[in-house]
């Protein structure tokens, strides 16, 4: 036992010479809370939800989204230390699966303009509408590196090129913490184009997804398959309970979303309104081809002549003038036999006339 602790002791003392402590069996998500950019934003949403730790693939103001109607599309994160051959996972975002075949992924030492700069690590390849790709990217991205850039050219969207997923998570294990470490690892990557800090990182939990057995996904919390879903990102109109197999709505969805827990936006330019039933190409928009919300279907410049409300799909009555509008009277039953006996004696009155001209009388 002695010898077994002087070993020990002298293992320690030889790492301490050498100026260096490593912590050996750790892992850590390097990429949380990074700083985080991309090429264009829809609706104002931040670079910074794809390394804030909380993984949201079934709501999508939760994940990033860059614009529509780009020629490219990319998002960049600073691990702000350099890593050897780390593990990347991409969460991608559950709906709009057409948005993952064609993206690529770029590692780089520097923080270049070009989105392509460095090396190119993986490639996403399969079937244009998604659906063989999996949910979870899984990659080991080699070499030395400290920029991440997700990037795609690929127009599988009704939009162009889209990057649109819920999180992006770089791992490495035996961490040195030493300063000696991060003396390094500075050295060792070329000065960047953008100011960035160079402080270790706090060891923080990484947000790892895990799913219960069975069907024990906690009442008004999780429901569906291996409780993948969650019954916050859904956009009910109501607070409504949360089924722990469907997560069914009551009283509907919000404008704008549909399905039967109402998780599915309405396609951008062809629905919009509650359960999506409201359709942008009916509209009679003034301008022809105009933007169609998702949620009211709103037409900002009005509508065309003889069309009325806010999305025109209702026709405008035409307004008689007052001149040509008959007013119903109020008849009474008396009213008509009255009627009735004038028009019989007036008949009887022209049949007799007719009678005493044939006479000639």
């Amino acid at each position: 036992m002695a010898v077994w602790c002087c070993a020990v002791l002298l293992t320690m003392c030889v790492r301490l010479s050498a100026g260096k402590i490593t912590v050996t069996g750790k892992r850590k998500n390097i990429a949380l809370n990074k700083p985080a950019w991309m090429s264009t934003s829809y609706r104002n949403i931040s670079a910074s939800k794809a390394v804030d730790g909380a993984i949201h693939p079934f709501n999508w103001v939760k994940n990033i989204h860059t614009d529509i109607n780009q020629q490219t599309a990319w998002w960049k994160v600073d691990l702000q230390t350099v890593v050897s051959s780390p593990q990347v996972n991409i969460y991608f975002r559950m709906s709009y699966k057409g948005r993952r075949d064609g993206i690529q992924l770029y590692t780089s030492l520097r923080n270049s303009s070009s989105p392509k700069e460095g090396n190119l690590c993986y490639s996403v390849r399969g079937r244009r509408d998604g659906t063989d790709i999996p949910d979870v990217l899984n990659v080991t991205c080699p070499g030395i590196w400290r920029y991440l850039t997700v990037y795609t050219e690929k127009a599988n969207d009704r939009h162009d090129p889209i990057l649109n997923f819920a999180e992006v998570q770089v791992w490495v294990t035996n961490i040195e913490t030493s300063e000696d470490y991060q003396q390094s690892a500075t050295q060792t990557a070329p000065p960047a184009t953008a100011p960035t800090t160079t402080t270790t990182p706090a060891m923080l939990t990484p947000g790892v997804m895990t799913f219960p057995a069975g069907n024990e996904c906690g009442v008004g919390q999780r429901y569906g398959a291996r409780c993948m879903k969650s019954c916050a990102d859904r956009q009910c109109k109501l607070n409504s309970s949360c089924d722990v197999k469907q997560g069914r709505r009551v009283g509907g969805c919000r404008t704008g979303w549909s399905a039967a827990d109402c998780t599915q936006e309405c396609v951008q330019g062809m629905e919009y309104g509650a359960n999506c039933v409201g359709n942008c190409s009916a509209r009679m928009c003034e301008g022809g081809l105009v933007p169609c919300p998702r949620d009211t279907g709103r037409c900002e410049a009005g509508c065309k002549s003889g069309w009325t409300g806010e999305d025109c799909i209702q026709v405008l009555k035409r307004q008689v003038p007052v001149s040509c509008r008959v007013y119903p009277a109020n008849i009474s039953v008396l009213d008509i036999c009255v009627a009735i006996m004038v028009g019989v004696i007036l008949i009887l009155v022209l049949g007799l006339c007719l009678c005493l001209l044939k006479q000639g009388k």
